[in-house]
């Protein structure tokens, strides 16, 4: 299902449309969508992307991460974060499965 983000252009659509890339269960690094949206080393853009997106959960921006591989903040809530993808993970291990890491 694609999502209609009126007045989201240019880097930050890229950005965004890269994030709804990510698959269910799996996470990537701001330095990842940044490269899936053609504009290597604007991790911080994607940062601020993420950060600004009044669609947060249907968006799922919770899965980017910083390359370290620790999670970063969530509008100033990282426990928030955690929750989801702690949460993302125990269905999908319910489920039979892991996705893990991925590239967008």
């Amino acid at each position: 299902m694609a999502l209609v983000l009126r007045g989201v252009h240019g880097f930050t659509r890229a950005a965004l449309d890269a994030v709804c890339e990510i698959p269910y269960g799996a996470v990537a690094s701001y330095a990842d969508v940044a490269v899936a949206a053609r504009r290597p080393g604007a991790n911080r853009a994607v940062g601020t992307a993420c950060a600004r997106t009044p669609i947060s959960i249907i968006l799922p921006a919770h899965r980017v991460v910083r390359s370290d591989g620790s999670i970063g903040e969530y509008g100033g809530h990282p426990e928030r974060k955690r929750f989801l993808l702690d949460l993302e993970e125990e269905v999908l291990r319910r489920a039979g499965g892991h996705e893990g890491s991925a590239s967008v």
